[in-house]
């Protein structure tokens, strides 16, 4: 049995995906209690085009959960908060 493939973590511009923003540096916290690990990823991002970017932060991976992030553009800070579906 294969392992799945590891996440994918990159910003692309929303109207041409092929452009993508330069990742300046990033690192991982882990944190492990009891049968929970929690992981932190921090990833720092530089626009390299003239122009103001649309992004789409994209998360990826087949066994992972997202249950929340915050970004920081310009200095505001955006936080999300997940939701259970109903």
């Amino acid at each position: 049995v294969m392992p799945p493939p590891p996440p994918v973590f990159d910003v692309v511009v929303k109207s041409d995906e092929s452009k993508k923003a330069v990742l300046k540096r990033s690192s991982v916290e882990a944190n492990l209690t009891d049968m929970n690990l929690d992981v932190s990823f921090l990833a720092c991002f530089e626009n390299p085009f003239e122009e103001p970017i649309e992004a789409v932060f994209r998360y990826r991976g087949d066994s992972i959960v997202c249950y929340g992030y915050e970004v920081e553009i310009g200095g505001r800070k955006i936080r999300s908060q997940a939701q259970e579906k109903s």
